[in-house]
């Protein structure tokens, strides 16, 4: 895989610890990995110009200013659909219930083994792969569609014209 095909995910997570187990968890799998601290950090990177959004993001569902939440619902709000996994050093039932209200696709807990992350990160980059192909077939479309329109509209001309000059043609014939 060439440097420019390298999955790219995105860790959102306060504690260095875990960026750096998580962190080296996934560059071991071969993948490029952007840290930031906080929530507010990628919100504003999303506003950088020629901002790519990364195949996946594993976001810690607490942090100061900005909870994982609070970005998961800033990202679908703007449209993003970027496969999203909430991590957690403990399972709170509601927090994981709003999580999947809002889009989110998948939990990873802190603790969990590498087997674990590699699983949870399989996960999300396959989601992430199918909703590529999905918005490439829907960008195709877009551009192919105007087109056949337009092809259908001078085709359409195209017969009309031959109707007119053979119901010409018939009316002559009759006279």
């Amino acid at each position: 895989m060439s440097k420019s095909d390298q999955r790219h995910l995105f860790i959102v997570e306060d504690d260095v610890d875990v960026q750096e187990y998580l962190g080296s968890c996934i560059k071991d799998m071969g993948y490029k990995v952007t840290i930031f601290s906080n929530a507010l950090s990628v919100i504003k990177k999303l506003n950088e110009p020629g901002f790519v959004m990364p195949q996946a993001i594993l976001s810690d569902i607490t942090m100061p200013d900005m909870t994982g939440l609070e970005l998961l619902k800033v990202l679908r709000g703007r449209g993003f659909l970027v496969p999203f996994v909430i991590v957690t050093g403990f399972i709170n039932e509601a927090n994981l219930t709003h999580a999947v209200r809002l889009g989110a696709s998948d939990f990873l807990d802190k603790t969990g083994s590498i087997l674990e992350i590699q699983a949870v990160i399989g996960r999300a980059l396959e989601i992430g792969t199918k909703q590529d192909q999905r918005r490439a077939i829907l960008d195709q479309l877009k551009k192919d569609v105007p087109q056949s329109i337009n092809y259908v509209e001078k085709y359409e001309h195209l017969l009309r014209q031959e109707v007119l000059m053979l119901a010409l043609n018939d009316h002559k014939q009759t006279k």
